[in-house]
């Protein structure tokens, strides 16, 4: 058998252009990006349910991030990462505009329009964070399948968790 100039064994790990075999990435850098990655969505999701008024403008990172890096993370072309990171964020915000223009309650609709709020801390930021803690595992499994539909579908249901989480916790509206 023929070996590359980097000493592997042609056909078992691929040439660059120079000529050079490239190695796989290292498995702690992987790990370390994914964990990373993972927390920055935890952090941006609490913070978009977290933060009246603005939540909808933070949100905007969690739609752009992985639009940009979405090629490279899901093995997906440009296009089809745009149109996954918009559903995505369609999925945090569509309930709360469903809200917005139907008589139904759903907590997520007053932090557009922050005119009225909860009397407590408890339930602005716990809730919150449970609808990030939902979002968490299904960024994980995005980057760790390389499919973008974990990270859909949980933030699809993260204002749902929301919603729970919000109904769970005495509280009252004060305007």
């Amino acid at each position: 058998m023929s070996t590359s100039t980097a000493g592997g064994i042609m056909g078992h790990m691929p040439e660059t252009p120079g000529g050079l075999a490239s190695a796989p990435p290292e498995p702690t850098t992987t790990a370390i990006t994914t964990v990373a990655t993972a927390l920055v969505v935890f952090l941006l999701v609490a913070m978009s349910y977290g933060a009246p008024f603005l939540g909808a403008q933070i949100s905007l990172v969690l739609f752009f991030l992985p639009a940009v890096l979405g090629p490279r993370v899901w093995q997906t072309t440009k296009r089809a990462s745009w149109a996954w990171s918009g559903a995505a964020w369609l999925g945090l915000w569509v309930p709360a505009l469903i809200g917005f223009f139907t008589p139904f309650f759903i907590s997520t609709t007053w932090l557009l329009i922050p005119l009225c709020g909860p009397d407590s801390n408890a339930a602005l930021f716990l809730p919150a964070l449970a609808a990030a803690a939902i979002c968490l595992p299904g960024a994980v499994a995005s980057m760790l399948t390389r499919r973008p539909w974990p990270w859909v579908a949980a933030a699809w249901l993260a204002p749902w968790i929301h919603q729970w989480a919000f109904s769970l916790i005495p509280s009252e509206f004060i305007c």
